[in-house]
């Protein structure tokens, strides 16, 4: 739990501070779109802000679609088989960010919680 919190504390101060003062300019995210049939897997986000789509911030030299593979595995443990894009959109609502939306196909376990579960 304390860790948990640290993270959010950290994160949104981080958040604060760039959203007035973004000195390397507007930042790149991706995040993927992974459906099952009709399903949509969502993720609870590590700073206690809700539910959202697996993605994240891309590194300064990294492209869209490594940031993509990288941040879905990190975040559920799945591994992309494939994806495509989606569209590119930009937003200002805490920090100046582009983000980048693709289709994924992923294989593998998720993590849930520390713990894998099979993915179909």
């Amino acid at each position: 739990m304390l860790k948990q919190n640290l993270f959010w504390t950290v994160s949104r101060i981080a958040l604060w501070c760039y959203g007035r003062a973004p000195v390397f300019g507007q930042l790149r995210a991706s995040i993927g779109v992974v459906r099952k049939g009709s399903l949509v897997l969502a993720i609870r986000r590590n700073d206690g802000r809700g539910l959202s789509l697996p993605g994240g911030l891309a590194l300064p030299w990294e492209p869209d679609e490594k940031a993509l593979i990288r941040e879905i595995k990190e975040e559920t443990g799945l591994l992309c088989e494939g994806f495509e894009f989606a569209f590119r959109y930009a937003s200002r609502l805490e920090i100046p960010v582009l983000i980048t939306v693709f289709h994924v196909r992923a294989t593998g376990e998720f993590k849930v919680h520390g713990r894998a579960s099979q993915n179909g």
